[in-house]
C-alpha cells in the first residue's frame, strides 16, 4: 500500500520495496503476495508483465490506513527521501542528446511506478488521513507530508532537483502545496538564474519536450484551489520573465492566460479573487501582466485548452462561482480597467491596444478612443507615424467590412477618423 507499484526487473525498487517490509527478502515477500493475484472477485493487487501495482490506492488506504504504525511512517519517510531524492543524470548531457539517455544508461535508477506509487501515497496521507483514521503522534499527517516535500535534497536551491520529479510534481504539489510554492520561490530569488536551466527543449524529427512542462502542470493543479492562486499564478509569472521561449506551446504565460480567461476560467477562484490575483501580478511583474492581459481582452473567435486538475483535493468545486453572460461581461470590464492603466504613454502598447479595437464594446471603446485622443496630442516623430499607420488600417479596414456583425460603427468611426487626420 504504502509503495502503490513497483517494478520488478529494477533492482533499485525492489530493494525500496524491501526496505519498506522490515528488510524481509523480496523474492520471500513477492511470494506472499502471489495468493492475492488468485482472488475471485476485486483483488487489491495486480501484476502485469514485471509491474506489481495497487489496483485501488484510495480504498485501500481507507480500510488499511489505520494500521500504519509509527515503525511504518519511518520506513516510508526514508523510501521517500531515498526515491525523490535522485537526480535524473540525463540532466547532465548536452541538450541535444538527451534524447537518447537510456541507451546509455543515463536515466533515473527508481522506475516511474515507484515514484507515482510513493506520490500518491503522499497525496493520500495528506487528503484522506481522516477517513483511514490514521495518527501520526506528534504531528499531524498534513504536517508529516510537508515535512517530507519540505526534505527533498535540493528543491529550494537546484532547478534538477525540480526537474527530477518532472511526472510526479502534480502530485507532491497537490500533496503539499506550501512546501512546493516556498521552495520554487528561493530559486526564483533574484533573476531566476537558478531555475532558467529548466527551460531547455530536448527535441528530435518526431517530438519535443522540456522538463519544465512538468513545473507548469503542478502549478496549474493548485491554481485551481482559491487559497492558493494568489501564490501560484505568481510564481508562474516569474517563470514567464525568466523564460527565454522555445518550440513547445507549454509556456508559464500560456498556463496563466489558461487559468484566467474569463469565459472558461482554470480556478474554482470567484471573479473578485481572479482580480486579485492579477492585481498581484501587476504588481511583482507589471510587463508580463501587461503580456497576460492583452491575452485575456475579449475577442469574437477564442479557444481555451483544459490545465492540470487536482486529482483528490476538492480545492474549492464545490463552491465554484456559476459564469454568466454577466459575469463575462464584468470581467472584460475589469480587464479592460487594467490594461487602460497599464498602457500609459507608451506607444508600441498603444498599437497592439488600437487592434484589439475591434472587439470591445462600445462602451469599452468609447474609453478607449477617449484616451486615445489624449494621448495622441502628445505624440511626435517615428512614435506618431506608428500609431497613425496602425489607427488608420484599422479604420479602413471597418469601413471596408461595414456590413459585417464584428465592424466598428460610423459613430466611433468617425471620432477615430478626426483622430488619424490630427496625426
Amino acid at each position: 500500500m504504502l509503495a502503490g507499484a513497483w517494478r520488478v526487473s529494477s533492482e533499485e525498487d525492489k530493494q525500496a520495496v524491501q526496505a519498506l517490509t522490515d528488510n524481509l527478502d523480496y523474492a520471500a515477500y513477492e511470494k506472499q503476495l502471489l495468493p492475492y493475484l488468485r482472488m475471485q472477485e476485486d483483488p487489491p493487487l495486480e501484476r502485469e508483465g514485471d509491474v506489481w501495482t495497487v489496483r485501488a490506492p484510495v480504498d485501500m488506504f481507507v480500510h488499511l490506513g489505520s494500521m500504519v504504525g509509527e515503525s511504518d511512517l519511518k520506513k516510508f519517510r526514508a523510501a521517500v527521501k531515498q526515491v525523490f531524492g535522485e537526480s535524473d543524470p540525463s540532466l547532465d548531457l548536452p541538450v541535444n542528446e538527451r534524447f537518447y539517455a537510456g541507451l546509455s544508461g543515463k536515466k533515473l535508477k527508481h522506475s516511474d511506478w515507484l515514484r507515482t506509487g510513493l506520490a500518491t501515497t503522499l497525496l493520500l496521507i495528506a487528503v484522506f488521513h481522516d477517513e483511514a483514521g490514521l495518527e501520526i503522534p506528534g504531528t499531524t499527517p498534513q504536517s508529516f507530508v510537508n515535512e517530507l516535500v519540505s526534505g527533498i535534497p535540493g528543491l529550494d536551491s537546484d532547478y534538477r532537483a525540480v526537474a527530477s520529479l518532472y511526472g510526479i510534481l502534480s502530485l507532491i504539489a497537490e500533496a503539499a502545496p506550501r512546501p512546493l510554492l516556498k521552495a520554487l520561490e528561493r530559486l526564483l530569488e533574484g533573476d531566476g538564474e537558478r531555475i532558467k536551466p529548466i527551460f531547455q527543449d530536448t527535441e528530435n524529427a518526431w517530438h519535443a519536450s522540456s522538463p519544465h512542462t512538468g513545473l507548469l502542470w503542478a502549478l496549474e493543479v493548485l491554481a485551481w484551489d482559491p487559497e492558493y492562486l494568489n501564490d501560484a499564478t505568481l510564481t508562474l509569472g516569474k517563470l514567464a520573465r525568466v523564460d527565454p521561449g522555445g518550440k513547445l506551446v507549454n509556456r508559464p504565460l500560456h498556463s496563466l492566460r489558461e487559468i484566467f480567461v474569463v469565459w472558461h476560467p482554470s480556478t474554482n477562484a470567484t471573479l473578485a479573487k481572479r482580480l486579485s490575483a492579477l492585481d498581484n501580478i501587476v504588481k511583482h511583474e507589471p510587463q508580463i501582466a501587461w503580456e497576460l492581459l492583452i491575452k485575456l481582452l475579449p475577442e469574437y473567435h477564442s479557444f481555451a485548452s483544459p490545465t492540470a486538475k487536482p486529482r483528490y483535493r476538492d480545492a474549492g468545486a464545490s463552491e465554484r462561482e456559476e459564469i454568466t453572460y454577466g459575469l463575462i461581461a464584468k470581467s472584460y470590464r475589469e480587464i479592460i480597467d487594467r490594461v487602460l492603466t497599464l498602457v500609459g504613454d507608451d506607444p508600441k502598447r498603444w498599437v497592439t491596444l488600437i487592434r484589439q479595437l475591434v472587439s470591445f464594446s462600445p462602451e469599452d471603446r468609447t474609453r478607449v478612443t477617449d484616451l486615445l485622443e489624449a494621448f495622441s496630442e502628445k505624440l511626435s516623430g517615428r512614435d506618431r507615424k506608428d500609431v497613425w499607420a496602425v489607427l488608420r488600417a484599422e479604420v479602413n479596414r471597418n469601413r471596408r467590412f461595414q456590413d459585417a456583425d464584428w465592424a466598428i460603427g460610423e459613430a466611433d468611426l468617425i471620432r477615430l477618423d478626426a483622430i488619424v487626420a490630427r496625426l
